[in-house]
């Protein structure tokens, strides 16, 4: 059975009315000018006359209400229990709030999803990549993000273990580009022998020193299965994943 589901629009709404009625936290992501932006929100509200959900979030976190452009995408995921949903959306207004959950607050407006994905807890185990396949990764920062834009050079590296969450790799060599916990880079690598390569906006959580003289760089999606990335992608990384661990004699999960 899949562990990446869409569920019926019944589910949907009933999850998304439980998750305002909660107040439940939601991480937005959505690409903006100088990178990707990831905001910690609240379901706030439902108007059903619109067909729009209505989120809250502190603006010393983000962009002010001003900044938001109509038909804007944004991804948003939230967690119940020991499952995780995603959905994407486009943005139909927002205003600033003053007096909400601080001091500085907006109110985002989103049209009501027509899609949305369960992701199971154990599609973010991490998944080795064993000895004798090499996948290559070719990493941008999120301002550099324009593949074949001339001056810009990709970093390579290859790939040590993958989830759902993200991945970690190692440099080529003993290149270490001095990349800073909390930075935006872009990650490109191919899923399938003979399909196009994913390419997945992410965050720099971690980075160390190997043994062998390499960099080791660990990675955390973004609006991975979201609006604004193919829907298909969670999928794809989960068969890419169970492809692994039937390399390794293991059962996939």
């Amino acid at each position: 059975m899949s562990q990446v589901v869409e569920l019926r629009p019944e589910r949907r709404d009933e999850l998304l009315a439980e998750a305002v009625a909660g107040s439940v936290p939601v991480v937005l992501t959505c690409r903006r000018a100088d990178g990707w932006l990831r905001l910690r929100a609240w379901f706030l509200d439902i108007d059903v006359q619109a067909g729009q959900l209505v989120l809250e979030y502190p603006t010393a976190a983000g962009p002010p209400a001003s900044e938001w452009e109509a038909q804007q995408e944004v991804g948003a995921s939230f967690r119940r229990g020991h499952r995780k949903y995603v959905f994407g959306a486009t943005v139909s207004g927002a205003h600033a709030a003053p007096g909400g959950r601080t001091d500085r607050s907006a109110h985002l407006r989103l049209q009501w999803p027509t899609t949305m994905q369960e992701l199971q807890r154990r599609l973010y185990c991490r998944t080795p990549v064993p000895r004798g396949i090499t996948i290559p990764v070719d990493l941008l920062l999120s301002p550099d993000h324009q593949w074949g834009r001339a001056g810009v050079t990709p970093n390579r590296a290859t790939l040590l273990d993958i989830s759902l969450g993200g991945l970690s790799l190692a440099l080529l060599g003993d290149r270490n580009p001095g990349w800073r916990t909390g930075q935006r880079l872009t990650c490109r690598f191919p899923v399938e022998p003979d399909g196009p390569p994913v390419e997945i906006p992410a965050i720099c959580r971690r980075s160390e020193r190997l043994p062998d003289g390499r960099n080791r760089i660990g990675l955390q999606f973004l609006g991975l299965g979201t609006a604004a990335q193919d829907q298909a992608t969670p999928q794809r990384l989960h068969r890419l994943a169970a492809r692994l661990q039937r390399s390794q004699g293991r059962r996939p999960t």
